[in-house]
């Protein structure tokens, strides 16, 4: 028995990978390091915040 995700399941996880891949991306980058602390303790914070909620 094949199950296959809904048209709305296939949304969300198309946007949630690609968000998660658009945070990902931003803090590998080596420029990142660079920017100001509280900067960067919000990337990750979001990046948890997401990885979290799914």
């Amino acid at each position: 028995m094949e199950i296959r995700p809904t048209k709305a399941e296939e949304l969300f996880l198309s946007l949630a990978y690609n968000r998660f891949y658009d945070l990902y991306e931003e803090v590998m980058k080596d420029d990142f390091w660079d920017k100001e602390p509280w900067y960067l303790l919000a990337k990750y914070h979001r990046l948890l915040q997401f990885m979290l909620s799914c």
